[in-house]
């Protein structure tokens, strides 16, 4: 199973489907139905596929049905974007007044509401969020060293901006030969660079990665172009 080529196609098939939509009017009845029909076979493959590859959807796939159910399609854009910043932030708040209450239930009601107006927010703009989720923890795993050499190599970089390190090595728990080693901060200090370095801090390795997201596709950023 190739769960990148799958979200690709999903998310291809949504761009195709705002794309089609937008054409309607613009052409004439007769290609804008041979068009529809012609997507409308293309799905019914996709979602053959994805039974016979017992592809689960994702959570971002489903948030993504919800919110066509509801009307609200994929690439709309900054206001689209705005509108959803304001659900997240409603969502937050009611999720920090369960905790402060010490509601069990409404703190498990908060994280998923605030989960599903998320990535409701990622399908309103057009990003591909699973792909952009698996880059992040990518680059995530990238913070770890793999090898005593390269922690000795991340160790000085830290001593050179003079922070205080320590390491703790952690062997992975699907297989026993692979070994991490997580940097953390000594102390509560700041570094020569300028920033601060809180006791127990989670460091990142000299060979750590930035995240380096798939380009979006035309229409998305051509929407988000408009501003």
């Amino acid at each position: 199973m190739n769960l990148h080529r799958d979200l690709q196609l999903q998310n291809a098939l949504n761009v195709a489907k705002q794309f089609l939509h937008s054409l309607n009017g613009r052409v004439s009845e007769a290609v804008w139905k041979d068009s529809y029909d012609a997507l409308q076979e293309i799905e019914k493959g996709f979602e053959a596929l994805a039974v016979g590859d017992q592809i689960e959807r994702t959570n971002f796939t489903a948030m993504g049905r919800l919110n066509e159910i509801a009307g609200n399609g994929m690439n709309g854009g900054w206001p689209a974007i705005t509108h959803q910043i304001k659900l997240i932030e409603s969502e937050f708040n009611e999720l920090k007044d369960g905790i402060e209450a010490r509601d069990i239930h409404e703190v498990r009601d908060g994280i998923q509401d605030i989960l599903v107006t998320t990535y409701g927010l990622a399908w309103r703009a057009g990003f591909p969020a699973d792909l952009d989720a698996a880059e992040v923890v990518r680059s995530n795993m990238s913070k770890f060293d793999t090898t005593i050499d390269d922690a000795r190599l991340t160790t000085q970089k830290y001593l050179a901006i003079g922070v205080k390190t320590y390491q703790l090595k952690v062997t992975d728990e699907g297989d026993d030969s692979i070994v991490y080693y997580i940097t953390r901060s000594a102390e509560d200090q700041k570094g020569t660079d300028g920033k601060s370095y809180p006791a127990n801090k989670w460091l990142k390795s000299h060979r750590f990665e930035e995240p380096k997201y798939c380009p979006l596709h035309p229409l998305v950023a051509a929407e988000l172009a408009r501003k």
